[in-house]
């Protein structure tokens, strides 16, 4: 992937390791691989770095669950550099329960970033395009995006309905050996 050029936030590329995960986590990871709309965020992106003149635009790191979307959302995409280096690899969640834990946290805590709480962000509505394209090009991944949609869905609901006081929900099972 070329690097554009830099401005202020810089990011690694990822990868995703779906060896461990079951069937259903690594449809879901196919599909987010493959949206460039997440592949160019700096949420999510393993770890970011910012130019003296971009930590400028804010005062002191806000007491957040979701500092790396915080971040993201003071930039545009033009903005960003993807750094062309040895992606940072993610071990995918083994089991779809997991999954679910953490983007269920990543739902609940993006309210804590954005003054919309209804409807979808400039960034879901980049992914539903991204996911239409994908879809005219391989028809064949019907399924992988049916369950990418399905889990977000879900993920969505029960952030907004949970009554759990935990904030930090994390996947244990990419965590386990063997």
């Amino acid at each position: 992937m070329p690097s554009r050029r830099a401005r202020s936030p810089v990011a690694r590329r990822k990868r995703f390791d779906t060896r461990r995960a079951g069937w259903a986590v690594r449809r879901w990871y196919r599909i987010r691989h493959a949206l460039p709309s997440i592949s160019s965020a700096l949420w999510g992106a393993g770890c970011y770095a910012l130019s003296e003149r971009g930590r400028q635009r804010f005062g002191e790191f806000p007491d957040l669950v979701s500092d790396d979307l915080f971040v993201d959302s003071l930039f545009s995409p033009e903005e960003v550099t993807i750094v062309d280096t040895d992606p940072v690899v993610v071990t995918a969640p083994r089991r779809l329960a997991d999954l679910l834990r953490i983007l269920r946290r990543s739902y609940r805590t993006q309210r804590e970033v954005s003054d919309r709480n209804d409807g979808l962000s400039e960034g879901q509505r980049g992914q539903l395009a991204d996911i239409r394209v994908l879809l005219r090009r391989e028809p064949a991944l019907i399924i992988d995006v049916f369950v990418y949609v399905v889990v977000i869905g879900c993920a969505r609901f029960s952030a907004r309905t949970s009554r759990s006081a935990q904030r930090w929900e994390r996947d244990r099972s990419s965590r386990e050996l063997g």
